[in-house]
């Protein structure tokens, strides 16, 4: 049961591990460990007050909905469904990986934090991933939803829901030019927000997460120390990228000198 602050209404979240009826991809290209995303989709809905949906023609998240219209839209079904790989680990499934089920955040190394992907796919079934169809850019229905109206291709200046489908499509894969614009993010971080768009998409990971670009840590330089060392740790993800580069910024004003000495892991 996961308790979300009032009023959005109690309900359990069914996070189902993947069988044989139901099994997730496990290719060594493109393996997917876990899944998770809303049950249903609602518009034209009604709040407890007797409100309208704040957006017409827009489609809310299950749990989204219910945390606005105050009741509960659909009593049946539960508002996120999650489902993760149970066979990872195993000698057809990232046999050199395995599930990580303590709470500390301290996976060894290879091993997957179960509570931190359960939070992602959480998020996403909460509403941070797109209704529309990302192989083909055709929305729910020929309808907006509430995600889909934060994204932006700076790069031809288009809104997701001002593009044709076949504009989706290539905006989905338009890697460092599409960008999240929602306005409390934006207001928070001082600008827009990459989003990840790899060049292949990926049905899991694009557009529903933030870019790598973001990731990012600091390093202070000791008094009295000429130098410090950054420490870059490279993640066998199992996606197939192109090159990466890591950039350095120093935070001071003075001048800076950089030397570059790689040792590989």
């Amino acid at each position: 049961m996961l308790n979300l602050i009032p009023p959005i209404p109690t309900r359990p979240i069914h996070l189902f591990p993947a069988d044989s009826l139901n099994r997730l991809n496990c290719d060594a290209a493109r393996p997917v460990i876990a899944t998770g995303d809303a049950n249903t989709f609602h518009g034209a809905f009604k709040a407890a007050a007797g409100k309208d949906a704040p957006l017409k023609d827009t489609w809310y998240p299950q749990a989204l909905a219910n945390s606005i219209a105050g009741v509960d839209l659909d009593s049946l079904r539960s508002d996120i469904r999650v489902y993760f790989n149970s066979s990872v680990g195993t000698a057809d499934c990232l046999p050199n990986n395995g599930w990580y089920y303590g709470l500390d955040g301290n996976p060894a190394a290879g091993q997957l934090d179960f509570v931190t992907i359960a939070l992602r796919e959480i998020a996403r079934g909460l509403g941070f991933k797109m209704a529309a169809n990302l192989a083909t850019g055709a929305k729910l229905v020929g309808f907006n939803d509430v995600f889909l109206l934060n994204l932006k291709d700076i790069s031809t200046g288009k809104l997701f829901s001002e593009m044709t489908d076949a504009e989706r499509v290539l905006a989905s894969k338009n890697s460092g030019n599409l960008r999240w614009i929602g306005a409390k993010v934006v207001a928070a971080h001082g600008g827009d927000i990459p989003m990840y768009a790899p060049p292949v998409i990926d049905p899991d990971f694009s557009v529903s997460n933030w870019d790598t670009s973001l990731e990012s840590g600091s390093v202070t330089i000791p008094a009295l120390s000429a130098t410090a060392t950054i420490t870059v740790t490279p993640v066998d993800d199992a996606l197939v990228e192109g090159s990466e580069t890591v950039i350095l910024a120093p935070s001071a004003s003075q001048p800076t000198t950089w030397a570059r000495r790689a040792t590989p892991p």
